[in-house]
């Protein structure tokens, strides 16, 4: 992966992509759609320097000719730079809703949100496109079509499995853990993730078990006798 900062030839601007150099329009943008889903920070592996690599890559091969062998007779044509980013949470992905934003010429606007929004879709704002990243947050992300929820799952849920009741964006769940989940770390509960949108499905409830601190075992009595009498003899 280039590193951050470094700027690309359209050589290694059409590796990155995964496209040859002399692509349509059309390939170059459904190679930055798939790249985006790839490497923005949500996801496992993902990260801001190489998106913003991929973002690079797309603003040189979109809409330029293939390199000739005199630039002076073909020169490079003037094309709009790539579609700027638009960050929204988790609850936003599942729910969409109302939004403010600042326009590039400084208009504040009120822009809707479909629920159902995931990474790497692009959607229409004031006429100007964007392309959606999800945030994450400590206890709750999105993962492709699935949502995340992370909860704290003491010894005896883990070792045993039981019930487990939790808050998530579509309300308050009572959540079965089996021996083999609590193994796992994992619950998954279909049809309760992003709800569906065009052609992707809906997602599934992913419940992240996280073991819970222990907490210190309890004194006993001889432990407390010998805690008093040595503070006695220290005084």
């Amino acid at each position: 992966m280039t590193a951050p900062g470094h700027t690309l030839d359209r050589a290694r601007a059409a590796r990155l992509l995964d496209v040859e150099e002399t692509a349509a329009d059309e390939a170059v943008r459904a190679a930055f759609r798939a790249a985006v889903k790839a490497v923005h920070p949500d996801r496992p592996g993902g990260d801001v320097h190489r998106l913003r690599a991929v973002i690079e890559a797309y603003d040189l091969l979109r809409g330029q000719p293939a390199p000739v062998p005199d630039p002076s007779c073909h020169p490079t044509a003037r094309h709009p730079p790539p579609p700027p980013i638009l960050e929204i949470s988790p609850l936003e992905a599942v729910n969409g809703g109302r939004r403010a934003l600042r326009a590039a010429d400084g208009r504040d606007l009120a822009a809707y949100l479909p629920a159902g929004l995931r990474a790497g879709d692009q959607v229409r704002i004031a006429g100007e496109i964007m392309t959606v990243t999800v945030s994450a947050e400590t206890d709750l992300a999105v993962i492709g079509d699935h949502l995340c929820v992370t909860i704290d799952a003491d010894q005896s849920l883990l070792r045993h499995g039981g019930l487990v009741t939790l808050a998530t964006p579509l309300g308050r769940r009572t959540v079965r853990v089996t021996r083999q989940d609590g193994l796992r770390g994992i619950v998954r509960l279909a049809g309760e993730g992003l709800p569906p949108r065009g052609a992707r499905p809906r997602g599934d409830l992913l419940v992240r078990l996280r073991p819970a601190p222990e907490a210190p075992a309890a004194e006993t009595a001889a432990q407390a006798k010998l805690r008093r009498f040595t503070a006695v003899w220290a005084a």
